[in-house]
This record gives C-alpha cells, sequence and structure tokens, in this order.
C-alpha cells in the first residue's frame, strides 16, 4: 500500500472526483472513457466496474509502464 493517495478517487460529499468527472462527460453525451492507470491503480480497478454500472456508461483501462508503454 502506498502513502501516497490517489487523488482522483478522494471523496467529496460521497462523490470521487473521478466520478464528478466522468459525470461531467455524461452531461456532454460522452458515455466511453478510457483510463490510463499506474500508480495505485488497485483502487480504480475496484472502483471502474462499480462506476460502469451506476452511471450506466463503457469505461477501459489500461495500465501504463513508463519505461515499456501500454499494457492492458
Amino acid at each position: 500500500q502506498s502513502p501516497i493517495p490517489n487523488p482522483h478517487l478522494l471523496a467529496i460529499n460521497k462523490k470521487t472526483l473521478l466520478e464528478r468527472m466522468i459525470e461531467n462527460c455524461i452531461n456532454a453525451n460522452i458515455r466511453e472513457f478510457i483510463l490510463i492507470v499506474g500508480h495505485n491503480k488497485q483502487k480504480v480497478y475496484e472502483t471502474a466496474p462499480k462506476l460502469e454500472k451506476k452511471l450506466d456508461i463503457s469505461i477501459k483501462m489500461y495500465f501504463l509502464l513508463s519505461s515499456i508503454g501500454l499494457l492492458t
């Protein structure tokens, strides 16, 4: 467990910043998302499926290794 929290999963009034950003995109008729994850990826992997179900959206996630590139 890393001591540095992921700021996008910080909850304010019971909603994460990631959820708020996605809701703003939904308001602009965007329903498909790609998330590039690296540091603290496990929390995002746990949160994304819940957001997909709750908000009726599609999220694809990719893990980034800085020296290698993208991996699925």
